[in-house]
């Protein structure tokens, strides 16, 4: 990851919206340098750092499970990156959800190194993608699609008169609260 390979470790990007965030930067529409950048990354990430970049909670996971790293580069650490939120630890679903997108990702690197081509799609516009059937454990069935549209919303001004300005806002934070609008006076 990173343009200089400084990072080592898997993105996956959630949805639609995910997915637009991550054409962007890989077309150059978007750079490390847009300051609303990070704020707007829909993904669970998983970063191979150096053990004194993991903090406590991080450790104790480690410790827990009866593991242990060595050397740089070589620490675990599993975030969740929501739209309006700081990076946070992933909850039970997206661990489990997470888990199955790493070994699906090891499956296609090992078929990717065999064969360079297998991720080159058939059009424009589609993309590669596995999606699990349960008929008493996960089978993958992969297959090219168009990915559902997504729109960027734009916040609006609804009342300027008199200095007072409300902004429409429509999200869903991760503990479930509701924001629908925030109003705010001028003076």
């Amino acid at each position: 990851m990173g343009a200089l390979g400084e990072v080592l470790g898997l993105l996956v990007y959630l949805g639609s919206d995910g997915l637009a965030l991550y054409e962007g930067l890989q077309s150059g529409k978007l750079t490390i340098e847009d300051d609303d950048l990070f704020a707007r990354q829909k993904c669970l990430a998983v970063t191979f750092d150096d053990g004194e970049m993991l903090d406590n909670k991080d450790l104790g996971v480690i410790k827990s499970l009866g593991l242990k790293f060595r050397g740089k580069q070589s620490w675990p650490s599993f975030r969740s990156h929501l739209p309006g939120f700081m990076p946070w630890y992933l909850t039970g679903a997206e661990v489990r959800f997470l888990g199955l997108a790493i070994r699906q990702a090891m499956s296609v690197a090992e078929r990717l190194r065999k064969n360079p081509d297998i991720l080159t799609p058939p059009q424009k516009g589609v993309y590669l993608v596995a999606t699990a059937t349960e008929d008493g454990k996960p089978v993958w069935r992969e297959r090219w699609c168009k990915p559902a549209s997504y729109e960027t919303k734009k916040v609006q001004a609804l009342d300027q008169q008199y200095g007072k300005i409300a902004l429409a806002v429509s999200y869903i934070g991760s503990h479930g609260e509701s924001v629908d609008r925030i109003t705010c006076r001028c003076h």
